[in-house]
Parts: C-alpha cells; sequence; structure tokens
C-alpha cells in the first residue's frame, strides 16, 4: 500500500524539529523533543482517522440506523491500517466540538471523534468514534532508546494529560542523519491508512495538511500553495488533462514551493526588494524541493514538475534556462498558477493587483503565452469552479 502524502509532512516537519532540538543536553529539553514528535504522531494519525474511518458515509449510515455492532464490524481492522490503533468502536455519547479529542487515563490514550458524513457535515448528537491508541509505542518510536517513560504518576506533564520522565539522557548528541532517521521511523507509520480510505487521506487531507504546516509561519500565503493547486487544476482540465495525470498536476502544485523551508523566513516575508544575494538565496528554493521529493520514491515523479516551475518560455528562468516546449506542460501550467495567484493575492507589501494588470504583466513574464490566453478567457468560470472529491484542499 502506498504511503499517504501526510506521512512526507511529519517526515519533512519532524527532522527539522528534531534535528534542531535532540542535541539539547538538559532534560526538560530532551523531554520536550519527545513530547513533540509524540504530538505530531498522535495529530497526524487522528487526522488519519477521521478521514478515514469517522467521515466515512457507510458507517455513518449504519450507526444512524442503530446497527452499532454492524458499524463497529467495519471499525474491526483499524490496527491493521493504523500502526497506533489498538481498536476502535462507535458507542453513546455526546461528540466532541472538535474534529477528535484526546484524554488520558494513567498510560493509557483515548481519542475520541464526531461521526460524520464524507462531506464533514453536522455529527450524530448522541454518537461518539472512540480509539484506543497505544501510547507506548507512539513514544518508543518518538523517543527511540527508552530515554523517556510514561508514567503514572511522579512525572512532569508530557501530552493530552499523560505523564512522562526522562530515564537517562543519551551519552552524545545524535548526528542529523539519525535524527532524519528518527523523523521518519515516527512519521513513515502514521498515515497508513486502510485500503481505499488510504488512497482518499493521501490526496486530500495529508496534502493539505502538509502545505498548512510547511507555510503556517506565514500568515498571508499560508493558503497560497491550496490556491495554486485549485488553479492549476482548474486550467489541466481545460487542457484536457484527466486521470493520473491530472491528480499528479494538482499535488505537484501543492508542493511547489515545498522547497522554501530552506529559505530563511525573514527572506520570505520581507517587505522590501532582495538584494542580489537574497534573491538568489530564494531561488535555489526549485532545487531544494527536487531534492526532498527525491528522497521519498511515491513523490519522486512529481520532482521534474516542481523544479522547473520558474522556468520560462524565453529560456530566462531558473534554474536550468530551459524554453518553450523543453519544460513540461505540468511545470508551465503551475507557472500560469503561481504567477496569477502571487499577483492577484493580498500580500503584506501590496494590496491585489487587478486582472487586467495582472494578465499584463504575466505575458511580461514570458510564461506561457497559450495558457495564459486560456486562463484570461476563462477566467470568469474558475469561482464556480468545483474541486473533485479527492481534491479536498479548499481555497483561501
Amino acid at each position: 500500500m502506498a504511503v499517504p502524502l501526510a506521512v512526507f509532512l511529519v517526515v519533512s516537519v519532524a527532522t527539522l524539529a528534531l534535528a534542531a532540538e535532540i542535541r539539547a543536553s538538559s532534560r526538560g529539553r530532551f523531554l520536550e523533543v519527545a513530547r513533540s514528535g509524540f504530538e505530531r504522531a498522535a495529530e497526524i494519525s487522528a487526522e488519519g482517522l477521521s478521514a478515514g474511518y469517522f467521515q466515512w458515509d457507510e458507517l455513518r449510515d449504519l450507526a444512524v440506523a442503530g446497527r452499532l455492532d454492524a458499524a463497529n464490524a467495519l471499525l474491526a481492522d483499524l490496527d491493521d491500517g493504523f500502526r497506533y490503533a489498538l481498536s476502535g468502536r462507535i458507542e453513546a455519547g455526546t461528540p466532541p466540538p472538535v474534529p477528535w479529542l484526546f484524554s488520558a487515563s494513567g498510560t493509557a490514550l483515548t481519542a475520541r471523534f464526531p461521526v460524520r458524513d464524507s462531506a464533514g457535515g453536522t455529527p450524530l448528537a448522541n454518537l461518539v468514534g472512540v480509539v484506543r491508541l497505544d501510547a507506548e509505542r507512539m513514544l518508543a518510536e518518538a523517543a527511540p532508546g527508552g530515554e523517556v517513560a510514561l508514567v503514572e504518576s511522579g512525572g512532569r506533564a508530557f501530552a493530552f494529560g499523560l505523564s512522562a520522565r526522562v530515564t537517562h539522557l543519551p551519552l552524545q548528541a545524535l548526528d542529523i542523519l539519525l535524527s532524519i532517521l528518527i523523523g521518519i521511523a515516527v512519521a513513515a507509520p502514521v498515515g497508513m491508512a486502510a485500503r481505499r480510505h488510504a488512497r482518499f487521506f493521501y490526496e486530500s487531507k495529508g496534502l493539505e495538511t502538509i502545505i498548512f504546516l510547511f507555510e503556517q509561519s506565514d500568515r498571508f500565503s499560508a493558503h497560497h500553495s491550496r490556491n495554486v493547486g485549485a488553479l492549476a487544476l482548474f486550467i489541466g482540465r481545460q487542457v484536457g488533462l484527466r486521470g493520473r495525470r491530472l491528480r499528479d498536476l494538482y499535488s505537484a502544485a501543492l508542493l511547489h514551493d515545498i522547497g522554501k523551508i530552506s529559505v530563511p523566513t525573514d527572506l520570505l516575508q520581507k517587505p522590501r526588494s532582495l538584494d542580489a544575494g537574497e534573491t538568489e538565496t530564494v531561488r535555489e528554493h526549485p532545487v531544494a524541493g527536487a531534492r526532498i521529493l527525491d528522497n521519498f520514491w511515491e513523490l519522486a515523479h512529481l520532482r521534474d514538475f516542481v523544479l522547473r516551475h520558474h522556468e520560462r518560455s524565453d529560456g530566462s528562468g531558473y534554474p536550468g534556462g530551459l524554453a518553450g516546449d523543453e519544460i513540461p506542460v505540468e511545470s508551465r501550467i503551475i507557472a500560469v498558477a503561481d504567477v496569477f495567484e502571487a499577483l492577484t493575492g493580498e500580500r503584506p507589501y501590496r494590496s491585489r493587483i487587478e486582472l487586467a494588470e495582472a494578465f499584463s504583466i504575466m505575458r511580461a513574464e514570458c510564461l506561457d503565452r497559450d495558457l495564459v490566453d486560456l486562463l484570461e478567457a476563462r477566467i470568469s468560470e474558475y469561482p464556480t469552479f468545483q474541486l473533485p472529491r479527492w481534491a479536498r484542499a479548499s481555497r483561501a
């Protein structure tokens, strides 16, 4: 089964966090690193359970009909698809007011979920989904080596009402490479969803989560990649892309700026023009993004679309100076969507640009002229464009 794209969120974010924090020498700092990985694992697991099971029409319909035994039978394989799930069931109770709610008893961790339909509508009033999670296994993978242990009493506040203590500190700081492996060990199993639910989560919730967390430090661009994904999907359909090729275009558009995790935040948010050195640093993000995707075989086929999204038809773009048909059509579509969204969206340093001026600027930037013309001709249809079910990242 393919690993859902959401897993790569955890791999990337946990790698950065662990590489920075695991070298801390104090007990409190070491405990904080473990807590961070533990919470990420728990949240992403809950995200997958919510999307994969507790927003499932068949499950909800059985619950509404009072057939709880049949509904709970659908949850019997839950522990096969989710590494940290021990068991799950639907039972009488008041649903939480949030998508999921964790509670602890001793060293046991439970997640409670409202039961909704696949559209995420109003939850059932008197029923709640309850999943027991293997907190000790989750912690063992977040802090391998047994340096942190859950305890019923005598420990420090840890996560979701659990208590933990540091048993001992590592003899030496971990190498960054080992931190990356730890991040993968924590993240990779978490997003594994069962059967058909895995694919749904991979192509919708996981993508939305990865874009949100990679861009959460900049409120003005938090929805940029989602908007670019939706617009690229709109353009792709207009030029006749279908099926897997259309889905790959959407995924690549959502991930087109993933390389910006290597760019200092102050440069991305700088309200004034960048100098030559700063510009060169920002221009490295397509190459960084391609390297990230190369690390994961499930995403490697998207690397050229991400690498080439700043190439231009006259060869003036970067990083390769490709021109015309040398640039993949997916990259040309993403480039048009990216520039259009950047021009017409609000930014810290300017207000949105009117459509006519935006299209004029886009032509001057040597974007694919046919695609720019097509978008200008069809832009009035975009506000009513409906994303397909598998592409659920919302527009800003």
